[in-house]
């Protein structure tokens, strides 16, 4: 009754029509007594204002909260640690602000609603992690809960906080970028490409996932039509995003909302299993502009090796993670090497002093094509992977890369966790990725489903020298190469493939072994005759009518700075 009041007496109108009803002493006396009611009115008006007023400065007070400060990388903060990684615990964050996002898009809305429903975790328990100096860095300004870590400015920055992660880890999960790479140089890459260069990169990015951090880095010019995909090798162990400087960005603020959604309870399982970089991998693939069924996962469309930032849908990512129940969430794929590829060195490739294998990982697996074979074959299992809620699993072994019909992927055992392997030797047109860019690599992504969820993918790559140009004849494990050449016409990686200035003419003996090869070199008008010895080494037969004869092996060497050239090492 009383703002209906307020309303009548304020209005001009009802004021003349009380006065004609009413005589004048009368009509004062009613006036009096409304004025005093109307007085009762406003001071309520007011109240009832102020508290509006109040509590929209706490609105605009938590859209706009002071933010936590940040966790410090100090030389104290490293004592009585005496190697990396070291460990580094967060503070608890002093006051958590009431909104996640102060953004103006529909996913801040929707966030900001899951959270304030105690639906979302927020992310009050999330580090962000900058490693490029600020170079790139992800505007936390809209993000008032995340909290960032500083590396106190002196040897303690220079030496251990730019660039790939690694020296530290965080009592909490992070995401983190490092928009750098090495452009001068004959060795000039992207990170990614330089944490998949040898075992101990890919360890410890494999460290990093299983310590729920995840990094992303730009592919800056190691993925482009024009050049193609260098990369030997494909992880989950990090985001590479398409492009240079900057392109990682949309991917920062897309996994921060993702994390920011996963429910409470679920949120604090992943963390405590090590699933949480894993389980964002799976999310942000299954629902970008290119996947739109759990068919189109299965798919080359899921897997590129570097992700175009348009192609990300945060609204998708958030309703996906908000879905995720805890006695629901997907494992991590595991993989053993059961059976290795098989080539001796010296006898099946050239070079004593290289490996076929580039790294072995629990969720990637990459290995170099150097042996003469026209086919490989590798035995490998995904039994060790376990479900966090002991579901049974059901394992899919998908080709990404790689032509079907040369390809052959055998499994078996329960829930076919373990596969057989066949690759024969491709041509440069049958490696593309889903993008249409040109690719040196079969791979293959094993991908886990707990009657659930499927779960992000582990990875098996096989590297080939397509710069060879290799021919065979036959097919398949009858194939026979006869001739292969060294020299390179194209961009490649020289800390893996070593280049010589002769091609080799190779014959068989009966039983199908090399025995011989006839070696020419650029500006030689005679060739050489190579034998090959039992124990891997090579005879150099002198020229015609002499009787000198020098034993060697091949080494893949060079001077410091160069490309590895293959040379040939006398014994004697």
């Amino acid at each position: 009754m009383l703002p209906k009041l307020a309303i009548r007496i304020s209005s001009l109108g009802g004021a003349k029509a009380l006065l004609r009803r009413k005589t004048w002493r009368k009509a004062i006396n009613d006036l009096t007594r409304h004025r005093a009611r109307l007085g009762l009115c406003i001071s309520l008006s007011l109240l009832l204002g102020g508290l509006t007023l109040a509590a929209t400065a706490r609105a605009q007070s938590a859209e706009n909260p002071q933010r936590p400060a940040p966790v410090m990388i100090t030389q104290e903060a490293l004592a009585g640690q005496s190697s990396a990684p070291f460990q580094i615990t967060a503070p608890q964050h002093p006051r958590v602000p009431a909104v996640v996002s102060t953004g103006s898009t529909a996913e801040d809305a929707m966030i900001n609603r899951l959270f304030r429903q105690g639906k979302a975790a927020g992310l009050a328990n999330v580090l962000y992690d900058n490693r490029d100096q600020d170079h790139s860095r992800l505007d936390l300004t809209t993000l008032p809960q995340l909290r960032e870590t500083r590396y106190q400015d002196g040897p303690i920055r220079q030496r251990y906080g730019t660039g790939l992660a690694g020296p530290f880890r965080f009592d909490l999960p992070v995401i983190g970028n490092a928009s750098l790479a090495v452009t001068r140089g004959i060795f000039s890459r992207s990170l990614p490409r330089l944490a998949m260069q040898s075992q101990v990169p890919a360890q410890t990015a494999y460290g990093l996932y299983a310590a729920n951090h995840l990094y992303v880095h730009p592919e800056h010019r190691d993925h482009d039509l024009a050049i193609g995909d260098l990369y030997a090798a494909q992880t989950p162990y990090m985001l590479i995003s398409q492009g240079s400087s900057g392109s990682d960005r949309a991917f920062l603020r897309a996994l921060a909302l993702t994390y920011a959604a996963f429910p409470p309870n679920t949120f604090a399982r992943l963390r405590e299993e090590g699933l949480l970089p894993a389980t964002a991998q799976m999310i942000l693939r299954r629902t970008r502009q290119e996947v739109r069924s759990d068919a189109q996962y299965l798919s080359p469309a899921a897997h590129p090796t570097a992700f175009a930032g348009e192609s990300l849908r945060p609204l998708a990512m958030i309703s996906l993670a908000n879905s995720l129940r805890p006695d629901q969430i997907p494992p991590m794929v595991t993989l053993r090497m059961v059976e290795d590829l098989r080539a001796r060195r010296g006898w099946d490739y050239l070079a004593v002093n290289l490996s076929e294998e580039l790294f072995t990982t629990p969720s990637a697996i990459a290995r170099i094509w150097r042996s003469f074979a026209g086919q490989r074959r590798m035995v490998i299992s995904a039994a060790s992977s376990k479900d966090p809620n002991g579901h049974p699993l059901q394992f899919h072994w998908v080709l990404l890369r790689g032509n079907p019909e040369k390809v052959t992927i055998t499994t078996n055992g329960p829930g076919d966790a373990q596969a057989e392997i066949l690759v024969d030797w491709h041509d440069p047109s049958e490696l593309r990725g889903p993008s249409g860019i040109a690719s040196s690599r079969v791979e293959i992504a094993v991908i886990a489903h707990n009657g659930f969820h499927y779960s992000a993918p582990a990875f098996i790559s096989l590297a080939l020298p397509l710069y060879q140009k290799r021919e065979y004849a036959g097919a398949g494990a009858e194939s026979r190469l006869w001739r292969i050449n060294y020299r390179a016409d194209q961009r490649i990686d020289p800390l893996i493939w070593p280049i010589a200035p002769w091609d080799d003419r190779l014959a068989h003996g009966p039983d199908g072994q090399i025995n011989a090869m006839t070696r020419r070199r650029q500006n030689m008008a005679q060739p050489d005759t190579l034998r090959r010895k039992n124990d891997g080494s090579w005879e150099m037969l002198g020229a015609p009518g002499t009787r000198d004869i020098a034993r060697l092996v091949h080494r893949a060497a060079g001077p410091p700075g160069q490309k590895l050239q293959l040379q040939e090492a006398a014994l004697d």
